[in-house]
């Protein structure tokens, strides 16, 4: 711009220009927001998106737009989702829900995954009876009821589902284990019931762990309702390209379902 100034000859300054999110790339703010809101809340894969950007006149890569996210994230939103993790693991009570999805050429899905993310914490964790958080100490895991009770009513046929009502609380789950261990045994061993029945057997100790705490919950609902979004959307993106990839996925959907959360 041009400065003239009271006594003296005309110049030019250069105005200051913000910050680039990506540096040395066309990339600006509102477009990496655009780029985050299309893949995060919409669920557009960016290979659909670079057409839509063809249709516009503008030839903008999927490589490009998925190396702006990975930089974005790596370069600013990483120390925000480092950040909550460490509130997170100082609260007592937590409740964890988890989906795979495939990355390529990196296959796995094991307990090394939650004991690392969970290591040196102490408290309840809600979770479903997945395996793989047997391989962290020091909590104690409370067991989602709505996962005991889905597979006794996904055992029975659809006109008695509506008269099953297993909201059971202390004094009725002491004959619920007894009932169990007497029904289990004449059941068929391939039978959905008696898999619901050693579904339940297998796991009493994570459901009973709900009665020591006032401020546990009977359910994990919560976890399992705030992960859908991300299962809508890898349907749509099938896979990750690279861990770090992963990485800078899940961290995104993060920071944009915590943004919503807060404003509702």
């Amino acid at each position: 711009m041009q400065v003239v100034p009271e006594n003296g000859t005309p110049y030019m300054e250069k105005a200051p220009v913000p910050y680039p999110p990506v540096l040395h790339s066309l990339a600006s703010a509102s477009t990496i927001t655009w780029l985050i809101h299309q893949k995060f809340e919409l669920s557009i894969p960016l290979y659909r998106q670079e057409k839509e950007w063809e249709a516009l006149g503008l030839r903008l890569s999927r490589a490009t737009m998925s190396n702006w996210l990975l930089v974005v994230y790596r370069d600013w939103l990483v120390h925000i989702v480092h950040r909550l993790k460490l509130e997170l693991l100082k609260q007592r009570y937590l409740h964890i829900d988890e989906t795979h999805v495939q990355v390529l050429k990196e296959p796995g899905r094991s307990g090394k995954y939650p004991e690392a993310f969970l290591r040196e914490y102490e408290g309840y964790i809600h979770t479903d009876a997945y395996s793989g958080y047997n391989a962290v100490s020091g909590v104690k895991r409370c067991l989602c009821y709505t996962h005991l009770r889905r597979a006794f009513v996904e055992a029975l046929p659809p006109d008695q589902k509506k008269k099953e009502r297993l909201i059971r609380e202390k004094p009725l789950l002491e004959a619920f284990w007894s009932w169990a261990e007497k029904s289990a045994i004449g059941e068929l061993p391939k039978s959905k019931l008696s898999k619901a029945f050693h579904y339940a057997l297998n796991n009493r100790e994570g459901f009973w762990n709900y009665l020591e705490d006032g401020n546990c919950s009977i359910s994990n609902s919560l976890a399992e309702n705030c992960i859908r979004p991300f299962v809508i959307g890898r349907k749509n993106w099938l896979f990750s390209g690279s861990p770090k990839g992963a990485e800078a996925s899940a961290g995104i959907y993060t920071l944009f379902y915590l943004t919503l959360t807060a404003k509702a």
